[in-house]
Formats: C-alpha cells, structure tokens, sequence
C-alpha cells in the first residue's frame, strides 16, 4: 500500500494508506478541509489506476481487525478494533462518502453445558483441536481459505497470539476458526467451513474445541448486518451488541 497524508500547521492532520480500490488506516483530525484534500489525493491516486471509486478503511488480516470506522460503542475499550472519534464518521458522511457495509461486535455468553454440541459433532465424525501458530496450521487454514499459503503465512503472523482450531470431518479437512485475546475477553475473529463440510458439524466441533479456551464471555467477531443468520445465532447466544462499524465508499462528489 502507498501512504498520502495532508499537513496543517507543521503536523498531519488526515491520512491513510492506499491500493488500488481501496484504502486502510485511515487518520482524521476533526478538520473537514483537511478530510476534502485527503479524499482528492486518495481518487486522484484511483484514478491513475483506472479506478473511479474505493472502499474502505479496509482490513488488512483474514479478521477484518481495523477495519471501518467506528459509529457506536465510543467508550468501550478494545485493541482489536478501529477505535475512532464521532467526528469520522460526521466529516465522511459531510463530504459525500456512502456507507456500503455495518459491522457489529458483540459479546456473548459461552456454553457451559457442551453435549448437543458434542453430540452434532460426533452425529457426523467431525472433531477439532485448538493449537498455536506452525507452518502446517498455516498450510492448512490457507487451503480452506482458498489464498497462497505465503500470503496467508504473513497474515497469521500479524495476528497477536492467535489461537487457531482446525476441525476435520471424518479425516478431511473442513474447516478453521481463530481466536484472539482482547484485554480480558477473547474474540471469536474468524471462522470458516468448506461449503461441503457446511451443516456436517465442523462448526459444532470447532465451537468445542474453543470453548474452553473463551471463559463465560467472549465476543463474536465483527458481523455485517445483512448476515441475519449469524446476527441471529450471536442473539440467541445471549449476544449484546457492543460496537459498530461502518465501511465508506469515496467518490468524486467527496471531494467537493
């Protein structure tokens, strides 16, 4: 990624960090000027690559950790999550920017009493085990991911302290969920299932292997609000919602 920033008064006062389509790491003083002259330079740079519009501030983890800007949830303390002011969102949706996407986190009650878990698991020969980071663990979650096996490498390298459980459907892989801590609870920041291994319990075997590692409270990684299934499962998990997240799409009119 390349970085832009805008300087006012001897000290930056926006920036980001720019591919193409889209940008991350974005950094606002409450100074809509200095937001206007950002987003130009960020189209500007689009442009140049043929692109008209980008997206963002995007992820750069498989764990959409720093990803959007915060709308709700301004006094919670939390190291995995982008933890901006009120005013981002007030001087993006000033200068034109169109919300594409909502994040919400939210904490949930672990199971205490796993047999019907254990039980769909073992219905369908599914089991999973929760290990550190490794080079075969790596392999094996770039597989399910369907991303080179380097590039998923580096990316799990980034995580702090990942816990990672692999699950396997009678041998075969199936699936993955990581676990990360987050000051005194754990989060729940990924989880994928091969479309084949989907309602086969690879997830209820994932969801074993982790629990005892969660305590009685964890968060449910980031969900987007259009995913009803796993907003639903997040609420009847006792699921409350803790922060919010939106995620901007800049155009021209943003520049203006």
């Amino acid at each position: 990624m390349t970085g832009i920033e805008v300087r006012s008064r001897g000290r930056v006062a926006a920036r980001a960090e720019v591919a193409r389509g889209c940008f991350a790491r974005l950094y606002l003083r409450d100074d809509i000027g200095a937001a206007r002259e950002l987003f130009a330079r960020i189209l500007a740079y689009q442009v140049g690559l043929g692109e008209s519009a980008c997206v963002g501030p995007v992820s750069r983890t498989p764990t959409r950790l720093g990803e959007g800007v915060r709308i709700f949830g301004f006094d919670r303390a939390d190291r995995l999550s982008p933890a901006q002011g009120p005013h981002y969102a007030r001087i993006l949706e000033a200068c034109g920017a169109q919300v594409v996407r909502r994040d919400r986190l939210y904490e949930i009650s672990v199971p205490v009493d796993m047999r019907d878990w254990t039980r769909m698991a073992e219905r369908f020969g599914a089991e999973a085990s929760l290990s550190g980071l490794s080079r075969a663990l790596c392999a094996q979650v770039a597989r399910v991911a369907g991303l080179p096996e380097a590039q998923m490498a580096r990316t799990l390298a980034a995580l702090p302290r990942p816990q990672i459980a692999i699950a396997r459907v009678r041998g075969a892989l199936a699936g993955y969920m990581i676990v990360l801590p987050n000051g005194r609870l754990f989060r729940l920041a990924e989880a994928r299932v091969l479309p084949s291994y989907q309602r086969r319990g690879a997830i209820a075997a994932l969801v074993c292997a982790v629990a005892p590692r969660l305590g009685r409270v964890a968060e449910a990684g980031v969900i987007d609000v259009e995913n009803r299934a796993s907003a639903l499962l997040a609420e009847r998990a006792g699921g409350k919602r803790v922060a919010e997240f939106a995620f901007y799409r800049l155009t021209k009119t943003c520049t203006t």
